[in-house]
């Protein structure tokens, strides 16, 4: 569970186990202990979790793979169920096609990231942090932002969180080029 990143009511969840209870205690002091009648609910757990067998469950486990993990978050998020899709596609393609895909991947990130600091990239910031990150970043642009705002902060940080809402990749940067397009009010 915890390479995964799963608490025990969600793997419960996920698993489809009935008897919760029991299943938090499993989570908490192992499955030593677990009956026969059982068998279902530990088959659950292996199919959930991948396990060639129901015994690796006593045994060492291995880590989770990327694919794995990934896969995990996919219920959450449907952002990781594409990027699930992607790493079983490049498993599934030859040698030529995996190097001719890698180096599509590398030059259309190079070119969304380029003027993307790494702290910057695919977060999800505060209206304050991107405050002062801007202010780091690009002076001007926070002058000019203080000075549309005149000192509003409440205002300003509402607007910064509505801009920059769906935002992942450069919410800083987004800002500059909001601010860039209007006249400064000095």
């Amino acid at each position: 569970m915890r390479p995964l990143g799963l608490s025990a009511r969600e793997t419960a969840r996920r698993a489809g186990i009935v008897d919760k209870k029991r299943f938090y205690r499993w989570a908490s002091t192992g499955i030593s202990r677990a009956a026969h009648e059982h068998d279902d609910d530990l088959d659950r757990l292996r199919q959930l979790f991948g396990l060639p067998s129901v015994e690796v469950l006593w045994g060492e486990l291995p880590d989770a793979s990327l694919a794995e993990m990934v896969r995990a978050k996919a219920e959450e998020n449907k952002d990781y169920l594409y990027a699930y899709k992607v790493l079983v596609t490049l498993r599934g393609l030859d040698a030529d096609r995996v190097e001719s895909f890698k180096t599509f991947i590398d030059d259309a990130y190079e070119e969304a990231t380029r003027e993307i600091s790494d702290e910057d990239l695919m977060c999800r910031l505060a209206p304050d942090q991107i405050l002062e990150r801007l202010q780091q970043r690009d002076p001007e642009s926070y002058e000019k932002l203080m000075r549309m705002f005149a000192g509003n902060m409440a205002n300003l940080r509402r607007q910064l969180a509505s801009m920059v809402n769906q935002e992942k990749v450069d919410p800083v940067g987004k800002v500059i080029k909001a601010v860039a397009k209007y006249p400064d009010p000095a």
